[in-house]
């Protein structure tokens, strides 16, 4: 639970709560929001140690609710908050993937939660409207298969976990409902922004998601939920590029491929995507086995449709249930633009029908 002494604003945040958290010797901090994160507030602080205290980092990050009404309503009804700090109390531990350390995490039951993670200060971070280079999105495959590798159907031990997202028949029909709700208002948006064929693949798929096919028989792992460019920071290895995924407030019993498929339809532009999909595939197959996973493309194929629509459905409802921005209604323009097209060409949407 969350201490009533713990921030739930940046300006709470004090030199006496981080001395606590991360241990005496802080002497004075600097506080900055970062990011364009809409569900929640990232602020970076620098710390000012006291001498000795060699233990202390030289900067956090410290994650807090979004001070928006909308945006606190969308992630309590969403179970956001809970999710990200239950990955980082009981699951992170599961994960090969790089990601940050978390210094403290706590939550309570009236929207109230604090995460303190380590600053990856040498990262930098995804940008879902910039080019995607090659080199970006096979350090974010390779990321995808270490996350989904350890609990490769291996998910009974977290199964007891309530605040895990899962496709189960209650949730499928939850989003339908939202979806259905919301549908006049995405089309009313961006009627003069996407292509009538885009705005056509939203209708449909706002109609007929609850309908789809789901029964692939691809094992469970646990699944990121919203893995794409925003939520990745690239730094420089020996090896290359890595991507350490981060903003873990959709973490999900699911399908691995459906996660990957949602990556490669979100972060690439169509005719880029066309030219190396299929490379990407086989890629994420071999770094599966290089972490003891023997499946094959054929397996993956059906239960990757499933992660085409995903990234459909999260623009149509993201789009109207959190706080509106500049760059918000473009972010999700691109992913609603690059999905329809990722759809159309996997054969899923109205084009398709018998």
């Amino acid at each position: 639970m969350t201490s009533h002494a713990d921030p739930r604003r940046g300006e709470e945040i004090t030199v006496a709560w981080l001395d606590r958290i991360l241990g005496p010797g802080v002497a004075g901090i600097d506080c900055s929001p970062i990011g364009t994160g809409q569900v929640g507030s990232n602020i970076r602080v620098m710390i000012t140690a006291a001498p000795g205290a060699d233990h202390l980092p030289a900067s956090v990050i410290v994650k807090l609710p979004s001070p928006e009404p909308e945006s606190r309503a969308a992630a309590d009804a969403m179970n956001t908050y809970r999710r990200e700090v239950g990955y980082y109390l009981h699951l992170h531990g599961l994960s090969a993937a790089p990601q940050p350390e978390c210094h403290y995490a706590s939550i309570d039951d009236d929207g109230g939660f604090v995460l303190v993670l380590s600053d990856i200060d040498d990262g930098e971070a995804g940008d879902q409207l910039a080019p995607c280079s090659a080199a970006r999105i096979a350090a974010m495959i390779d990321t995808a298969a270490a996350l989904h590798a350890p609990t490769w159907d291996r998910v009974d031990d977290i199964a007891h976990h309530d605040w895990l997202g899962r496709s189960d028949a209650a949730t499928i029909a939850l989003h339908a409902g939202v979806a259905a709700a919301v549908i006049d208002g995405f089309v009313a948006r961006y009627e003069n922004r996407l292509d009538p064929h885009a705005l056509a693949t939203a209708r449909w798929l706002a109609a007929n998601y609850g309908d789809l096919p789901r029964d692939h028989g691809c094992a469970p792992c646990l699944v990121h939920g919203d893995l794409r460019l925003d939520n990745m920071l690239f730094r420089t290895s020996g090896d290359g590029e890595q991507a350490v995924v981060v903003d873990y407030q959709t973490v999900a019993i699911g399908s691995g491929p459906a996660d990957v498929a949602y990556l490669i339809a979100t972060s690439l532009d169509p005719e880029q995507r066309r030219d190396i999909e299929d490379s990407l595939w086989q890629r994420y197959v071999n770094r599966l086995h290089h972490h003891g996973v023997q499946v094959t493309t054929a397996d993956l194929y059906e239960a990757r449709r499933i992660g085409t629509v995903s990234a459909l459905m999260m623009a149509i409802i993201a789009s109207q249930i959190v706080t509106r921005t500049t760059r918000g209604d473009e972010m999700f323009a691109v992913m609603a633009e690059r999905a329809a097209a990722h759809m159309a060409d996997h054969h899923i949407g109205p084009d398709n029908e018998d």
